[in-house]
């Protein structure tokens, strides 16, 4: 079985149960494809639209794990982590900032898996920790940092790549209309889990439920001010075609 047809299988599980129903508008957006070259993708991959999967990294998976990896990223873009941390990304510790983003994720996950034992699991070496549940990626970094100063820290790696010079290539109007397609993705999708019964994690939740972050559009601002937006001209990058897609 080729890894892009277990791909569509994972897809196509994850669409039909009721407790991932849910991500299904933010699962069928954009191009979700399998990279042969390792170098390229080595595990996983996602600009904050498209999704990428490395073929080498599947082959080592379970079926219920590639279900699980497919959810990592999806959930990376349904919870807005690319764009939502920007300011974090070009200020401090990269790695970081991708570690709080996997433990949100993969709380989100590990929760699906101990309901539905045959949809889904977390694979092996997933960043986890039952005391981030429910925790924004903001919450978990801002602990990781308090942590790491204090002399502590953790193993670990993250799952995969986030591809923010993507985000950073954007006019503000570019990443205002991602948002808006994730969120009208995900309100589509929550009307046929409403009706299927499902249960919403309260991360999730708030998603569909936003308040406006004065901070955030503080932050956008000042950056879109500083550049000079007025005479910026978005860069269209070679290696993803985000912009046609949007």
């Amino acid at each position: 079985v080729s890894q892009e047809t277990r791909l569509k299988k994972a897809h196509i599980a994850l669409l039909r149960h009721k407790d991932t129903c849910l991500y299904g508008g933010v699962i069928l957006m954009g191009e979700s494809t399998v990279e042969t070259d390792a170098k390229r993708c080595p595990m996983a991959y996602t600009d904050g639209y498209n999704k990428s999967y490395g073929s080498k990294f599947m082959e080592k998976l379970s079926d219920l794990e590639v279900a699980g990896l497919v959810l990592h990223e999806n959930l990376h873009v349904m919870m807005k982590h690319l764009p939502r941390g920007r300011d974090l990304w070009k200020a401090d510790d990269q790695r970081l900032v991708n570690i709080a983003m996997d433990y949100a994720v993969n709380d989100i996950i590990v929760d699906l898996a101990k309901a539905n034992p045959t949809l889904c699991k977390l694979p092996e070496g997933g960043l986890y920790d039952p005391m981030f549940k429910d925790w924004s990626f903001r919450k978990i970094y801002d602990y990781l940092k308090q942590e790491q100063q204090g002399g502590g820290g953790r193993g670990g790696d993250p799952m995969d790549e986030h591809d923010m010079e993507a985000i950073e290539e954007m006019t503000p109007e570019q990443r205002e209309k991602l948002s808006q397609d994730i969120t009208e993705a995900m309100q589509q999708s929550a009307i046929l889990a409403g009706k299927m019964g499902a249960k919403v994690p309260r991360t999730i939740g708030d998603l569909l439920n936003p308040q406006v972050d004065w901070r955030e559009v503080l932050r956008e601002f000042v950056s879109s001010t500083m550049r000079g937006d007025e005479d910026y001209t978005w860069r269209k990058f070679n290696r993803r075609r985000l912009a046609d897609d949007l």
